[in-house]
């Protein structure tokens, strides 16, 4: 029962499962973020609740790579459809969001990306206090901005993660904190940028979080079509053997080796009401 109330209060404040006088088949733009394509989790992964919502649809990836920033307004004039990114309050007042984790919350346990040089220095952090000596490096647009700074760790911001990875490199900040589910994978990716980038073994920082799709505000037809069938998903286990299996986060929880880590835990006041309802089984809790 609890279950079932969940799930129809995505479809709340007037939002049905269909909205008459839509055409007979929503269109779908999703955006090419940090060059990821579609075999971006994201995008397979909207491309799963939709095909779970059972409806005609038409999905199409945006040609062009794109930052975050640009595609964030993009989305508001329309121009995108849906888009997945961290959650915040902020975020949530912006923009329509469907509240079913594609990240299981795994993005909220960060591995640190660092040069190879710095191990030694990082593997001396006993404390958040040691931490803020040095600099973290985030996107512009990333949530977990404020949530650092709120946290009095210094933040180093560049619109693009490629930029960060080259930033990283060239010593502008010390680490780049990532989700566990994504930091090896993002590494490789980058390895031309930043060939001195190495996962940092000791340590991993921790808060509660969230990663959303999200739609433009009015946009109740396709808010509708993604939280019934990304729930339908989440139902019959198709999206949690999708996660299991994605090729960048296959395998992360064993790669990150979370018992040998000191677990550096801050709070994350920036999350919705909304958001902190969402129930303990969306989540993975390694």
């Amino acid at each position: 029962m609890q279950r079932a109330r969940f799930l129809a209060s995505l479809l709340a404040a007037g939002v049905a499962p269909w909205v008459r006088g839509e055409p007979a088949g929503l269109r779908f733009i999703y955006p090419n973020v940090n060059g990821l394509g579609e075999a971006g989790f994201g995008f397979r992964a909207l491309a799963l609740a939709l095909q779970k919502w059972g409806r005609p649809f038409e999905l199409k990836m945006a040609p062009d790579p794109t930052n975050i920033p640009r595609s964030l307004r993009a989305l508001e004039r329309g121009e995108l459809s849906v888009m997945d990114l961290g959650s915040s309050a902020a975020m949530e007042q912006r923009f329509l969001p469907i509240h079913l984790p594609i990240d299981r919350g795994l993005s909220g346990w960060r591995l640190l990306v660092i040069r190879a040089d710095a191990v030694a220095r990082f593997a001396t952090v006993q404390r958040l206090e040691e931490l803020a000596l040095l600099r973290a490096g985030q996107g512009s647009d990333w949530p977990d901005v404020q949530l650092l700074r709120g946290a009095s760790l210094p933040v180093v911001t560049a619109d693009r993660l490629d930029l960060l990875f080259r930033l990283l490199q060239a010593g502008r900040f010390d680490y780049l904190p990532l989700g566990l589910n994504e930091a090896h994978g993002f590494v490789r990716q980058h390895q031309a940028l930043a060939p001195d980038a190495v996962i940092e073994p000791h340590l991993a920082l921790v808060y509660p979080f969230a990663r959303l799709f999200f739609v433009r505000r009015g946009d109740e037809a396709r808010r509708a079509a993604i939280a019934e069938g990304l729930g339908q998903a989440f139902e019959d286990g198709s999206f949690q053997a999708m996660f299991a299996t994605d090729p960048v986060a296959h395998g992360a929880l064993a790669r990150a080796r979370l018992a040998e880590r000191r677990v550096l835990q801050i709070a994350n006041p920036d999350l919705s009401d909304a958001t902190r309802a969402i129930p303990a089984r969306y989540f993975v809790r390694p």
